[in-house]
C-alpha cells in the first residue's frame, strides 16, 4: 500500500474503485463504492475546518437534486438618466432637428446626438424616429417626454423653493389689508428686500384667526382694543397666541357737512340720542367699537360695506363711527365732516402663535409695522 504525502488519500495496487449511483434520503445522489478488477481503494479527501452552510433562501429546490440560481428582476432602466439628457430630448422635441436643437441649446450637434443616444440606451427604447425631414417622437417616446417635462417642472419649482428667501404669510381683515398694509409692505420691501411676504385678506375675522391657529398663516393684523385679544367684542382665540399693539388707529364720528351737530362741540349722550347710527354689520370692528363706546343697547343700522356706509352718511341718512384712514379722502374733499367729539382709538394689533421660531421670523414685520 502506498500513501501519498500531498493528499490524505490511500491507493491500493490490487483494487480499483467503481461508482454506483444510489438515491440518498436528501435527494442528492451519493456514490457507493464497489470492488471490481484491480484492488485499488480510493478514500474521500479529509476536509478540515467548518463545513460550508447554505443560506436559507438557497436550499429551496425546484426539482430533486438541483439547487437553482436566484433570479433577480432588473428594472427597465437603472435610474441613471441624466437631467441634461432629458432637457436636450425635450429641446429636440420642440426644434425637430439636431442642428436647430444644438443652436438653441448652445451645444455641438454631436453633443445633442450623443445625449439622445445615451438616453435611449438607458431607457432601452427609442424616443425618436429619424428620416430626411428630421427627428420625430415615437408614440411611446412622446408619452414619456410629456411625463418627463412635468417632472422637470416640479423639480425646478422645488429647487427654486429650496433656495428661495424665507417668507411670511400675513392674514388681515379686508379693510385693514386695503388701507393700512400696503404702506407696511412698501416698508418691508425697502428694509428687507429678500423677505417674501404674502398677504391673505379675508372679510371674516373668525376665518383669519382660525387660519392663524391652524398654521396656514404666520401672523394676523386686526383692529382691537383692551388688554386681551378680543376685548373689542369678538370671541377670544386660543390662549397660545401672542399679540403686540403696533400703533393707535384714530376713529372719527362723521356726518353730512350740513348735519346739525357739525360745527360745535358735541357730547357723547347727544350722539346716543341722535339716532340714525350706521354700521357695516354686527361682526365689523367699527360696529363693535360703536357699541363699546356708546353702550351695547345703542341702535345701529347695518348697510353693508364700508363704501355704502360712507355713501349713506354723505347723503344725510345718518352718522357713523369709522376709522380716520377710511374717511380721510372724503373729509379732505368736503364730502363728509367730522363731529367735534372725543372718540377713543382702536389698536392695530399683530397676533401670532406663541412660538420662538415664529417670533424670530416676524421681527422684520414688526419693524415695518411700527414704521408704516
Amino acid at each position: 500500500m502506498l500513501r501519498s504525502a500531498t493528499a490524505s488519500t490511500v491507493v491500493s495496487s490490487n483494487t480499483m474503485k467503481y461508482a454506483r449511483d444510489s438515491p440518498s434520503s436528501c435527494g442528492v445522489r451519493e456514490r457507493e463504492a464497489g470492488t471490481a478488477g484491480a484492488d485499488t481503494t480510493l478514500l474521500a479527501p479529509t476536509v478540515t475546518g467548518p463545513r460550508p452552510t447554505l443560506r436559507p433562501y438557497a436550499v429551496r429546490l425546484d426539482r430533486p437534486g438541483r439547487i437553482p440560481v436566484r433570479r433577480i428582476r432588473t428594472p427597465a432602466y437603472a435610474g441613471r438618466v441624466d437631467l441634461d439628457q432629458l432637457r436636450t430630448a425635450l429641446a429636440l422635441l420642440r426644434h425637430r432637428t439636431i442642428n436647430r436643437t444644438a443652436a438653441a441649446e448652445g451645444l455641438a450637434p454631436s453633443s445633442v446626438s450623443d445625449r439622445i443616444r445615451r438616453l435611449e440606451a438607458e431607457l432601452g427604447a427609442p424616443l425618436f424616429s429619424r428620416d430626411h425631414t428630421g427627428m420625430h417622437p415615437t408614440t411611446a417616446g412622446s408619452a414619456y417626454l410629456r411625463a418627463a417635462a412635468s417632472a422637470l417642472v416640479a423639480l425646478d419649482a422645488a429647487a427654486e423653493h429650496l433656495h428661495a428667501a424665507p417668507g411670511l404669510v400675513v392674514g388681515a381683515q379686508a379693510s385693514v389689508a386695503d388701507e393700512l398694509l400696503p404702506a407696511v409692505l412698501d416698508e418691508l420691501r425697502r428694509s428687507h428686500p429678500d423677505l417674501q411676504v404674502g398677504l391673505r385678506p379675508d372679510p371674516d375675522r373668525g376665518r383669519v384667526l382660525a387660519a392663524l391657529d391652524g398654521g396656514e398663516i404666520d401672523a394676523a393684523v386686526l383692529l382691537d382694543t383692551g388688554a386681551h385679544v378680543g376685548d373689542l367684542g369678538f370671541p377670544p382665540p386660543e390662549p397660545t397666541l401672542d399679540h403686540l399693539d403696533l400703533r393707535a388707529v384714530p376713529m372719527s364720528i362723521v356726518a353730512q357737512p350740513r348735519h346739525p351737530l357739525v360745527g360745535r362741540s358735541v357730547r357723547m349722550d347727544e350722539i346716543r340720542r341722535t339716532g340714525g347710527l350706521l354700521g357695516r354689520e354686527p361682526g365689523c370692528s367699527f360696529w363693535m367699537a360703536t357699541r363699546r363706546w356708546l353702550g351695547p343697547d345703542v341702535d345701529l343700522t347695518a348697510v353693508g360695506g364700508l363704501a355704502q356706509v360712507r355713501d349713506w352718511v354723505a347723503t344725510g341718512r345718518g352718522i357713523a363711527l369709522l376709522p380716520h384712514f377710511a374717511v380721510r379722502a372724503d373729509l379732505d374733499a368736503g364730502r363728509l365732516a367730522a363731529l367735534d367729539v372725543p372718540v377713543p382709538p382702536l389698536q392695530l394689533r399683530l397676533i401670532w402663535r406663541h412660538d420662538d421660531d415664529a417670533t424670530d421670523r416676524l421681527r422684520p414685520l414688526l419693524y415695518a409695522l411700527t414704521r408704516a
